[in-house]
């Protein structure tokens, strides 16, 4: 199937306006093609709601593949597109995203931290655990006025 779809149309169509990109970007996620990823990955940064998520259903398609390329989207200039990326990361529970979560686990916009934590659960391990549990102190992370004394 892959051979009668050609993917150079699909990227021009991914980077149009829409509705066609979404439906560009769904048929990219069926393909799995490693050269449409990397505009995939900077789809998720998308003003267009429909797009986003299109997008997003897309890189799960290419599971353990997408790891590397999600973990470089964790540098993304847009918080929207940072958070995408933790979402999809936890989403996979890849172990081996973990110290580039753990980076980010600073980040400026409350809702990647957010997602960043979700996706350390996720991933589990020694590292995960040390900081979700260091994320406790982050009261827009606990949910808490005031941070939470962990071990007293």
């Amino acid at each position: 199937m892959h051979g009668l779809i050609p993917v150079a149309p699909l990227l021009r169509e991914l980077k149009a306006a829409p509705p066609g990109n979404a439906y560009a970007a769904h048929l990219l996620g069926w393909l799995a093609d490693p050269e449409a990823l990397p505009d995939l990955i900077a789809a998720l940064g998308s003003r267009d709601a429909n797009l986003r998520h299109a997008t997003s259903e897309a890189i799960l398609r290419y599971g353990p593949a997408a790891g590397s390329a999600l973990q470089e989207a964790l540098k993304h200039p847009q918080a929207e597109a940072r958070e995408l990326a933790a979402e999809l990361l936890r989403m996979m529970a890849d172990a081996q995203a973990v110290p580039a979560l753990l980076a980010h686990l600073g980040d400026t916009e409350p809702s990647v931290r957010q997602a960043v934590v979700r996706a350390l659960g996720a991933a589990g391990g020694d590292a995960a655990w040390q900081a979700l549990l260091q994320s406790l102190n982050d009261p827009e992370i606990a949910g808490e006025e005031e941070p939470v004394t962990v071990g007293q």
